[in-house]
């Protein structure tokens, strides 16, 4: 929802420092965020072929697609430093107590729980992937080219559906098991400052791409 490229660098500056700060590892999320660089390029090339010829010029048209580029460029960033530092700094079972806390059904917090857990373990998974393949004869300086990512995107496919379907399991297993006492939980005045920093960001950055042109 954030539309402003300076708010949303903030943002992602104020996550390094705290993972800066409070010294979280993040030595498993160094390989999805290769990954994630090295595609930025045709990122931005797919949005500045998208908005070539729907502004008047060319230029104007380039201009509009490096900047949604990177927009969704910083958007996807902050999605993956986000959920790692949610991930490496948090127990998932305090994740769920934070849906329940908010009266979000058992079965959904359960869901979003694991689904946060899953992040980090798929980059453990992409991690192998990728040194199973740079054995094999695999060079990261030819991953520019997408016949180059078949390799690394096939079993990464696979390994989602497998950790999804383990997931699917799991759930099934405790049958969305309702437990009232984890209900009677309450956010703590940091949860609260954390949701309305979060809103304010939101709000802003929602009201100045509604602002009209001066």
């Amino acid at each position: 929802m954030v539309s402003e490229i300076w708010i949303i660098a903030t943002y992602l500056l104020a996550v390094f420092a705290v993972i800066v700060i409070f010294r979280i590892r993040f030595g498993r999320a160094v390989v999805l965020v290769k990954l994630f660089l090295i595609g930025i390029p045709m990122m931005l090339g797919l949005f500045v072929l998208s908005y070539l010829w729907r502004e008047p010029t060319y230029s104007a048209g380039a201009l509009r697609g490096l900047n949604e580029g990177t927009l969704y460029a910083l958007r996807f960033l902050s999605l993956i430093l986000v959920n790692f530092v949610i991930v490496l700094s948090t127990d998932p079972r305090e994740v769920y107590y934070v849906f329940r806390s908010f009266r979000v059904p058992d079965t959904i917090s359960q869901i979003m729980s694991h689904v946060i857990n899953l992040f980090p373990r798929l980059v453990q998974e992409i991690q192998s992937i990728a040194e199973a393949q740079t054995l094999r004869g695999m060079r990261w300086r030819n991953l520019w080219r997408p016949s180059s990512w078949l390799p690394l995107a096939l079993p990464v496919v696979l390994a989602t559906m497998r950790y999804s379907e383990q997931m699917a399991i799991s759930l099934e297993l405790r049958g969305g098991m309702d437990v009232q006492i984890e209900a009677k939980r309450r956010l703590g005045i940091i949860d609260w400052f954390v949701l309305a920093f979060c809103i304010a960001i939101i709000s802003l950055s929602v009201s100045m791409y509604r602002m009209p042109a001066l």
